[in-house]
């Protein structure tokens, strides 16, 4: 976690772009993440705290909005994840839960038979350089190759030579002067060699083979076959022989594209190399040492990670790790030290008395811990207002009354009922189903109304907590007639299209379908022929009473308006005011409650004729919306009659359409 120094840097650079510095990051949106239990930087303030030369305070912290990831993605223990949050809040455990993680402690003797080349994670420096240089009897110890230059006499380089061994890896550029390598163990990258390929500084691979090259893999890489040596007296030690090393990384996708660049040389050497192996050459780095000398450091870029600092392991997840727990240590890194692995099985506990005892799990009211625990409960009261938290405040179900109405002396209990119906356009449902199952939002729906579902009877798509009701998709198959025979003949054409019904398993109504045959009532050839479309009906119930219809389109692309009239004559003739004009002594439904939804593939903004038909034709209103698809157009629509429905627009990362969201609110 970066501290406030660097959030105001962030600040300032955004602000210098346009010359603006009166808008907190340029008024741009700009996302952090992050845990405040992690540990800042080494002498840094956190980033809620206010910067040191400032009066004002933590000013620019205070002006961001809060949202919680409350989904704990890298541990799959619940158990364990329930502790380690009470151990970041400094909260008290629970009797089993100190048991629990009492259980994990091992003694570093039983730690060096079993797990040798687990990762170890020390507090001090000076505990990871101890661990690290008798971890394990080295195979082969690769001294760098120094180049001294810039200086004048034999004195001034006996000079930098001693501030030359004084220096750590980091002031010598990321470049160790002695690297001992063994094939097993863990090593970390010291410097960035190819961000985009995710080998960073920090990233800890298993060294899985130490290659020796020959002199024309020697050319190939590094264009010479022995190192250039100063003809002066030199710390390095002539190596005739050069190396390469291959790490295996924990994430398949850190080292992807060095890998393929390595291919053609692994294929070469199936027997000792490996495809999931990736190669590590050595880097070369300018170390000052004063004045105009300099030393040219020529060296693999990686060190021995057999033990890392606990502030170094932040960011990363490792499959075993043993934590050297003592007492006096901080919260945040008794909690950033548990948190390295995804299960406590793949954790081990040692310390210096060999106590095998928890002191965090106590609880805590140290001023750091008590200032994380006040932050977070400040944050709470400014939550980011995302569409999310919109959506699920307006499906809420939590109006549901009853009341008793007097019908000629008696009393008529009257209940009001909340159904939410989510209408979306999901271009296959079959490619799709796992994303409609992975939105919290529209699994939340009493109904699912889908258009352009690309499936038939044959490949129906099950979605959990749903049951399909019903289906249809005349794309998959036309009919034409052929003179001929005086027959209607099959067509298959592209699948894109169908509708679709699911009905939520724990709805508290019902549905079941309504079938209208509107040729053979009406005996009209031409409904016959202008199947443009998916349409269908259901019967909205509870406790076998009616209360809506629900009518589910999709219209094909570039249907003539003629043919779409017809096309919902075709489902909706029962509900239409000149039903007695095509049906003699019939009688019209102008009562029912319909709710209409589905994707028109024309916009009513643009086409009038389709809204006054609705209208006029079948008495449903068009409910306006906001545009529903990535164009801007509006072709998703709700039409209703008799039935009063809220549509919220909706949005999810997959389809060309927006979801739209329906609150209908029945009495019965």
């Amino acid at each position: 976690m970066f501290g406030c120094d660097v959030l105001h840097k962030i600040n300032l650079l955004l602000q210098e772009i346009p010359g603006v510095h009166y808008q907190p990051f340029d008024n741009l949106n700009i996302i952090f993440c992050g845990d405040l239990h992690q540990l800042p930087h080494v002498n840094t303030s956190p980033v809620y705290k206010g910067p040191r030369n400032s009066i004002c305070g933590p000013v620019l912290w205070k002006s961001l909005d809060y949202y919680p990831l409350e989904q704990v993605m890298r541990l799959s223990d619940s158990t364990f994840s329930e502790i380690l949050t009470k151990i970041g809040n400094g909260e008290r455990l629970g009797t089993e839960q100190i048991a629990l993680i009492e259980s994990r402690f091992r003694s570093r003797a039983w730690c060096k038979v079993n797990v040798p080349a687990t990762v170890r994670l020390f507090h001090r420096n000076h505990d990871v350089d101890a661990y690290n240089n008798n971890a394990f009897i080295p195979e082969f110890e690769n001294i760098a190759d120094d180049k001294m230059i810039g200086y004048n006499t034999l004195t001034e380089v006996a000079t930098a030579r001693r501030n030359l061994h004084k220096k750590s890896v980091v002031e010598s550029g990321g470049l160790p002067y002695s690297l001992k390598l063994a094939v097993g163990y863990p090593y970390m990258i010291t410097m960035n060699l190819d961000v985009e390929d995710g080998l960073v500084n920090g990233a800890i691979g298993t060294l899985k083979y130490i290659e020796y090259l020959s002199e024309d893999e020697q050319v190939t890489i590094y264009g010479t076959t022995e190192v250039d040596v100063e003809p002066q007296p030199s710390t390095s030690t002539r190596i005739r022989k050069r190396v390469r090393l291959w790490l295996e990384f924990p994430n398949p996708s850190m080292g992807q594209l060095c890998r393929v660049k390595a291919k053609p040389h692994v294929m070469c050497k199936r027997d000792v190399l490996d495809l999931k192996w990736t190669p590590i050459v050595t880097r070369a780095a300018n170390i000052p040492l004063g004045g105009n000398i300099k030393c040219r450091r020529n060296q693999f870029p990686v060190v021995s990670a057999s033990a890392i600092t606990i502030h170094k392991s932040q960011g990363g997840t490792f499959d075993e790790v043993v934590f050297n727990y003592d007492k006096s240590q901080q919260i945040q890194l008794v909690y950033v030290a548990l948190s390295r692995v995804t299960s406590i099985d793949d954790l081990y506990l040692t310390n210096d008395k060999n106590d095998f005892k928890c002191y965090h799990g106590r609880g805590s009211t140290v001023p750091t811990v008590k200032d994380i625990r006040d932050e977070y409960d400040r944050m709470a009261n400014h939550y980011l207002p995302t569409l999310s938290m919109q959506a699920r405040a307006f499906c809420k179900r939590d109006v549901l009354a009853e009341r008793n109405e007097d019908q000629g002396g008696y009393l008529h209990r009257r209940r009001q009922l909340i159904l939410i119906v989510s209408a979306f356009n999901a271009q296959s449902l079959v490619a799709h189903a796992g994303d409609i199952e992975s939105d919290n939002i529209l699994m939340n729906s009493d109904y699912m109304v889908i258009s352009e579902t690309w499936m038939n009877c044959a490949n129906t798509v099950m979605i959990n907590d749903f049951e399909l009701r019903e289906s249809n998709n005349t794309a998959l198959e036309h009919r034409i007639h052929c003179p001929s025979t005086s027959s209607e003949l099959p067509v298959r054409v592209s699948a894109a299209g169908g509708s679709a019904i699911y009905i939520n398993l724990q709805s508290s109504t019902n549905c079941s379908e309504i079938i209208v045959n509107a040729n053979k009532s009406c005996g009209n050839s031409v409904l016959r022929k202008h199947n443009v479309g998916d349409i269908f009906l259901v019967d909205v119930k509870v406790e076998d009473l009616t209360l809506y219809i629900l009518d589910a389109v999709y219209i094909h692309l570039k249907a003539s308006a003629e043919a779409v009239k017809l096309c919902l004559y075709q489902s909706l003739l029962p509900y239409s005011a000149n039903l007695t004009k095509l049906i003699p002594n019939s009688q019209p439904d102008l009562e029912t409650p319909i709710v209409l939804c589905g994707d028109f593939n024309c916009d009513p903004q643009q086409n009038s004729y389709l809204v006054e038909f609705m209208r006029n034709e079948f008495g449903l209103n068009y409910v306006q919306t906001s545009p529903t698809t990535l164009d801007n157009t509006t072709i998703d629509c709700t039409f209703t009659r008799n039935i009063n429905v809220d549509i919220m627009p909706y949005v999810s990362y997959f389809p060309y359409h927006r979801p739209m969201l329906n609150k209908i609110v029945v009495e019965y």
